[in-house]
């Protein structure tokens, strides 16, 4: 089920950029910040929203997932270049988690970046409650800089479209 659904997510989410294309957001379309509201995705004979999905997949109490959608924005965790598979969904997740706080910017004293990705301010409350993922992150030494993430400055999120890595 979690695998149907992130991948049912993003492939909506990038079949309404390609629907209005060109485009510099997901923001520039008719839908505007309703997108996410607006029932668009057939799910077993029943039009469904990006919101609807993401609350089926909350609802898993496995906060990996906010690594895994995609919304077509610089600020989002990248998109894999393979479908979400059942059989290999947790080390597809874990590897996802790697790679968005790879990507994060490090909080280091002289580069005055202290700040965290939004998705953790949006999301706090399922971070918060997923032991499992705080644990493995503070054993792994992936942590920083958001395990504090209450204290640290919020970045802007960068609605623009993502770019094909080498693109200008």
């Amino acid at each position: 089920q979690m695998s149907f659904l992130i991948n049912s997510y993003n492939a909506s989410v990038w079949k309404v950029v390609v629907d209005h294309w060109p485009l510099e957001s997901i923001l520039n379309t008719p839908a505007g910040t309703a997108i996410w509201k607006t029932p668009q995705v057939l799910l077993l004979d029943t039009l469904r929203s990006l919101d609807w999905i993401e609350t089926q997949l909350r609802q898993l109490k496995d906060s990996r997932i906010h690594f895994a959608l995609n919304c077509a924005s610089r600020s989002c965790p990248p998109l894999r270049n393979e479908a979400y598979r059942s059989q290999q969904i947790d080390s597809q997740l874990q590897d996802q988690t790697r790679r968005f706080l790879s990507l994060e910017p490090k909080s280091t004293a002289d580069s005055g970046n202290d700040s965290v990705s939004a998705i953790f301010n949006w999301y706090r409350d399922d971070f918060a409650r997923d032991t499992s993922l705080v644990t493995w992150l503070s054993q792994s030494k992936l942590a920083a800089p958001w395990m504090n993430s209450n204290s640290k400055p919020v970045r802007t999120y960068f609605w623009k479209l993502n770019q094909i890595q080498g693109s200008p």
